[in-house]
């Protein structure tokens, strides 16, 4: 790939430079076009000369007086550099260079003149101070005693070393204009100071100094986050008297190709793998293939027990002549072969339509995203990929599990004698079925669920979900458990005598066939499972920590608006504004740009975003009330890590950790992002927030951005607390005075809601499959009542040639569906109530229990009414019919 060298990424450039009107004093000059040259760089350039001794730094600063009692000049550069043999500027009449004290300084024989001073006066420079408070500059005195006068100009109109204008950096509407009065700096300026005196200096010396320091002293008062350096100047040591320029031309390649080596070396220029960075990216956030498919395991274990039930009804149905073959002499084991490829092929074809209903259920979901659920994924730019191995392990994993459990099916039933199957008609014999096992099976799965809920509860906070969602799924396998040791346990102890005679009549008929009811109780429990669960984790409460806007600008605004000094240069002032910010509290955070690592970036984020949390900031001001320690903690110093990079502390959001990237550490976890020359930094977590709206950013405090990020400037990012009634007025407010900049402010509950809305998305995505295992328990419900009441033709004319109502037979054949259904529920509610718990006790779960008890009321209702027609088909058969089978 073409890569720009370093020296351009940084602006530098290296140039020979001689005094106007001499060449006796040639040298080298390192500048940057962005005044200062950052320390990295200034560290690489003197490792890159042949001898770093004789490299000469300079700091050039800009000072708004330089005062002698009455007498001032107004805007002059004065230089800070040590003078070196032979470059000067500052040299004694034998040629040794003058060295200064740091209270000294040295003015040039123009300036002196025009001050009227002599050595030994008192020199006063008035500057501003490098580095601005909240957008505020503020000007600084300093006192030098003036220790000497040094001359422009020598004996022969010559200029000396002193009349240089090259150690004042290059400043685009400073230097590059005709006259002072014509300047348009960055910082504050008075034309009306300038002076004739002032623009014929300008004219003939330009931005030569008036003033020296010693370099110590100037980077102690001049010296800011974006370096202490202007220039770096060298002296060719091989250009003597006679040489031709071809030769320092020669020089000038060589040091400046030894220049770029040292910056290439010193980690400023990279080769980055795009495209591994692009795929990775490309990779998303959140394991979606995973969630899916751990959420599907719920279907997919319904589908097989509805299978297993379907298939064990077909066998019921064919017993007569299962035990009619065997009778003849066909061996149990081909018999069973034959039952299982029969079944097997009816797997085989009914996969194939499971594929193409796959492929219309992901087009579905695709669709969803591109219209509906649009705001889960923010852009429409979505399509269905399709690919033949993913079929093909979808349809043959399908397969195999129709398979596997139909052959378990059939190896439940190895045992059954041959006069059971000519004569029982599929009914199951619960006698001398042993349930101790299941018993102690179930108490053993409780006791470890107990076990994972101790461990979550005194555990990492951020293994709690996952801990209580596996304890709740060993809570509902061990209720399934002990349902079906209660189903397997001996019938006669359920004796239809005495009170509540029909409901133990009802209770004993579900255990004549314990493992068709146990499937049917495993179905609706676990469908009510997974969808309360779920349902649980939809995020519906909105903390918003006291703050009512949010205000992000295009462009830094370089004044604070949280204080009276910044609103009152960004023009908030007047009778009808003052009433309406009074009681609002205004938080100014820095911004260093990156990558959205929120939910609402489909991509992995690589650099994500910054922020700068200030002094002061408010406690609440989090979304999720952490106390004030929560904000100090970002101003500890945590030294340095095993590999000698910065270790700074860094708050982010939980969800931002786990799935924008992929931190699973909780506190203490560290990780690296790069600071502006591209040295690593290693983060450290020192505190998680919870659904705050800062979801997608990285927090460290003001000072630390300021340090690794010194080209940060003014303040995109602002957090807004207004007075009740108040909250749109001040954003429209906002909006109009800063509309420059390019702000933009929103309420902070529209925030939230947009964030929170993708996972409320997702969850629906998810609550559809559990949507499909609860219409899968409802089939297996529907299915088990119409085959008992089918099954029980004959019975029920017999209760009602015994004297029977045929009311009272349906209440007993309604009472049967309901110990179903409601066992079902029961079992799948209380263990989505254990997984929920940290939900409930952190998170702020809200179950939806109107739409809840929507869905589990029409399953309830369907299974009613299937049952009531059932029976009252099965009743209206006459009595002498039904006996007969017909």
């Amino acid at each position: 790939p073409a890569l720009r060298p370093p020296s351009e990424d940084y602006g530098l450039r290296l140039q020979q430079v001689a005094a106007e009107g001499s060449e006796q004093f040639p040298y080298l000059d390192l500048t940057t076009e962005r005044m200062l040259l950052p320390e990295r760089v200034t560290q690489a350039a003197l490792e890159a000369w042949p001898d770093p001794q004789i490299v000469q730094p300079s700091l050039t600063y800009l000072a708004n007086w330089i005062a002698a009692g009455e007498q001032k000049i107004p805007y002059s550069t004065v230089a800070a550099i040590d003078s070196v043999a032979g470059l000067g500027p500052l040299l004694l009449p034998d040629g040794e260079p003058l060295l200064l004290a740091d209270d000294e300084i040295v003015l040039n024989d123009w300036a002196a003149e025009d001050l009227g001073v002599v050595p030994g006066a008192e020199i006063e420079l008035t500057f501003f101070e490098p580095e601005t408070t909240h957008g505020r500059v503020r000007e600084r005195t300093e006192t030098f005693r003036l220790r000497a006068i040094v001359p422009l100009q020598d004996e022969r109109g010559l200029p000396t070393l002193v009349s240089d204008p090259h150690l004042t950096p290059e400043l685009k509407g400073v230097t590059d204009q005709q006259a002072i009065d014509d300047w348009d700096p960055p910082f504050p300026f008075d034309a009306a100071r300038v002076r004739d005196r002032d623009e014929q200096y300008w004219d003939t010396y330009r931005a030569t100094p008036k003033a020296f320091i010693s370099r110590s002293r100037g980077k102690r008062l001049w010296k800011s986050r974006f370096g202490d350096t202007t220039s770096l100047r060298m002296p060719p040591t091989e250009m003597a008297a006679g040489v031709s320029e071809q030769v320092v031309s020669e020089k000038t390649k060589l040091l400046s190709g030894q220049l770029e080596a040292k910056l290439a070396d010193s980690g400023l220029i990279r080769l980055r793998p795009l495209r591994e960075q692009l795929l990775r990216a490309a990779g998303g956030t959140t394991p979606f293939g995973l969630l899916f498919l751990g959420f599907s395991t719920f279907l997919i274990a319904s589908a097989v027990m509805l299978l297993v039930l379907l298939f064990r009804l077909t066998v019921d149905e064919r017993a007569g002549e299962i035990g009619l073959l065997r009778a003849v002499g066909f061996p149990r084991r081909r018999v069973f072969l034959l039952l299982f490829l029969q079944a097997s092929l009816l797997a085989l074809v009914g996969g194939l339509f499971g594929v193409l209903g796959g492929i219309a259920y992901a087009q579905l979901m695709v669709t969803g995203l591109r219209t509906w659920w649009l705001q889960a994924v923010s852009t429409p730019f979505l399509h269905l990929h399709m690919h033949f191995d993913s079929l093909l392990i979808g349809y043959v994993s399908g397969v195999a599990i129709c398979a596997v459990a139909i052959a378990w099916s059939l190896w439940q039933q190895r045992r059954e004698p041959l006069r059971w199957w000519l004569a029982s008609g599929g009914e199951v014999r619960p006698l001398g079925t042993s349930s101790r096992g299941r018993f102690g099976f179930s108490g053993l799965t409780a006791l470890l669920a107990l076990g994972l809920i101790v461990v979550a509860a005194t555990g990492p906070v951020y293994l709690q979900a996952g801990l209580f969602f596996v304890a709740g799924g060993l809570y509902l396998f061990s209720g399934l458990l002990l349902v079906s040791a209660v189903l397997h346990s001996r019938a006669e102890r359920w004796a239809a005598v005495g009170r509540l005679g029909l409901v133990r009549l009802a209770l004993r008929n579900v255990m004549r066939n314990p493992q068709r009811s146990g499937i049917t109780i495993s179905l609706v429990a676990t469908a009510t499972f997974l969808i309360m669960a779920v349902s649980a984790f939809r995020l519906e409460k909105l903390d918003t920590g006291g703050v009512e806007l949010i205000a992000e600008s295009s462009v830094p605004i370089n004044y604070d608006i949280g204080t009276d000094a910044g609103r009152f240069e960004l023009g908030f002032s007047g009778p009808e504004i003052e009433p309406l910010l009074a009681g609002t509290t205004v938080a100014s955070l820095r911004v260093h740009a990156g990558d959205d690592a929120s939910c609402l970036n489909l991509y992995r984020a690589r650099q994500p975003r910054i922020l700068g949390i200030p002094n002061g900031m408010p406690a609440n001001f989090s979304g999720n009330g952490l106390g004030k320690s929560s904000w100090t903690a970002l101003e500890q110093n945590l030294g340095h890590d095993a590999a000698e990079n910065l270790l700074v502390p860094v708050m982010l959001d939980e969800n931002t950790a786990r799935y924008g990237l992929g931190l699973f550490g909780g506190v203490g976890e560290r990780f690296q992002i790069e600071a502006t020359a591209g040295q690593p930094i290693t983060l450290e977590v020192v505190g998680l927030l919870k659904n705050s709206f800062f979801q997608g950013d990285l927090l460290i405090s003001e000072t630390q951005l300021l340090k690794l990020f010194p080209e940060t400037a003014g303040y995109q990012y602002f957090l807004v607390h207004t007075r009740p009634g108040n909250t749109e007025q001040v954003a429209k407010l906002l909006e109009q005075k800063l509309a420059d900049f390019g702000l933009d402010a929103e309420p902070i509950e529209e925030r939230l809601r947009a964030l929170f809305a993708v996972q409320n998305t997702y969850l629906s995505s998810f609550q559809s499959l559990g949507g499909l295992g609860l219409l899968l328990g409802t089939l297996g419900l529907v299915t088990v009542q119409l085959r008992n009441i089918l099954g029980r033709r004959g019975e029920l004319a017999v209760l009602q040639a015994c004297g029977f109502r045929r009311a009272r037979l349906a209440a007993m054949v309604v009472l049967e569906n309901l110990v179903l259904l409601f066992s079902g529920l029961g079992i799948g509610f209380v263990a989505a109530l254990l997984a929920l718990v940290p939900q409930f006790a952190f998170g702020g779960a809200t179950i939806p229990w109107s739409t809840l008890c929507g869905m589990l009321g029409l399953v309830a209702f369907v299974g009613l009414i299937v049952g009531l027609y059932a029976v009252r088909a099965a009743l209206q058969v006459p009595i002498l019919a039904a006996l007969r089978g017909e």
